[in-house]
């Protein structure tokens, strides 16, 4: 097997390598772009909680004051986790995007490499071809001479 073909192997291992770190990037964009639209609905739903809880300040009854206060502060509790949770995903997300990132990049060094190899086997069959053609004529002139 030539050096270019056992680099291409490399290369193909390597590309494999990347598509499955795509992937990853994938998966952990998908997943945290759905934690931000439940982020974005859960603060815009205790928005809109305490905006009714205002309007309606007049309720006499402690109990449902009380009530509405603490429904407010769980889903306070409930903003905070998501916001935790969104964090920790675009942490995920930049730790897997650096890892596709180097890679990528030894994916692609491999590929030049081989292309490089495969460019050298080439231009040296070339030489030889010629070393080759320039004895056979050689040859024919030393005969007819």
């Amino acid at each position: 097997m030539s050096r270019a073909k056992r680099i291409k192997t490399v290369h193909d291992i390597a590309a494999r390598e990347e598509n499955l770190f795509t992937q990853k990037v994938s998966e952990r964009l998908f997943n945290l772009q759905a934690e931000e639209r439940r982020l974005e609905q859960l603060t815009d739903y205790l928005d809109e909680y305490r905006q009714l809880a205002a309007a309606e300040s007049d309720a006499v009854d402690i109990s449902i004051v009380r009530s509405r206060r603490q429904f407010v502060e769980r889903l306070q509790v409930c903003v905070r986790h998501q916001q935790d949770l969104v964090e920790r995903l675009c942490d995920q997300l930049e730790q897997v995007m650096e890892e596709w990132g180097d890679v990528r990049s030894r994916s692609m060094a491999i590929k030049r490499f081989g292309e490089r190899a495969a460019e050298q086997e080439r231009a040296a069959g070339d030489r030889r071809e010629q070393a080759a053609l320039d004895q056979i004529g050689l040859l024919q002139y030393v005969g007819k001479h």
